[in-house]
């Protein structure tokens, strides 16, 4: 089964959405895809923020920063994105948990990596990895419980929607 943009869930076209404000720094943009009771936590720090204290602190973020989705699934009003984010000559990753209702994103979980770069020591020995990538995550796909394959489909230049999720039945 291929799913293309026409099919998309709205919670898998809000939570796109999303992603390409904050790449476009577009502020005002982005409160439009928050609902008002938004509940937003980043688990890897602990804190919890509504949806202006999301939007606020985003845009005080200092410098330049990219995000490009790069894998995105869904299903109902719940959509998984992994985004890489980058800026200031460092990469980030982030896994974004997010539930949508009436079109607006009510409740977020975020997970972030600290920067990309090479792995500790402990874990350079070659019979631990299978495959080692330059900095960063490999989209080769991923096998849910179904038996399913995920695969990230190509994106498309700055300011165009990635062409999509592809699902293939095993």
């Amino acid at each position: 089964m291929v799913r293309d943009d026409a099919s998309m869930t709205d919670a898998e076209d809000v939570l796109r959405q999303l992603w390409a404000r904050i790449d476009e720094q577009d502020w005002d943009g982005m409160a439009t895809l928050l609902d008002p009771g938004l509940r937003a936590e980043y688990v890897h720090t602990g804190e919890t923020f509504d949806a202006a204290a999301l939007v606020r602190f985003n845009r005080e973020y200092p410098g330049s920063w990219r995000a490009s989705v790069e894998e995105l699934v869904a299903t109902g009003d719940k959509a998984v994105s992994r985004t890489r984010v980058s800026g200031g000559g460092r990469t980030f990753y982030a896994a974004s948990f997010a539930t949508v209702q009436a079109g607006r994103i009510v409740h977020l979980v975020e997970v972030w990596t600290g920067p990309v770069g090479p792995p500790p020591d402990y874990r350079k020995r070659d019979d631990l990895v299978v495959k080692r990538t330059a900095g960063g995550c490999t989209s080769g796909g991923n096998r849910l419980a179904s038996g399913a394959v995920v695969r990230e489909t190509p994106h498309g230049p700055r300011g165009q929607a990635s062409a999509g999720v592809q699902i293939s039945e095993v």
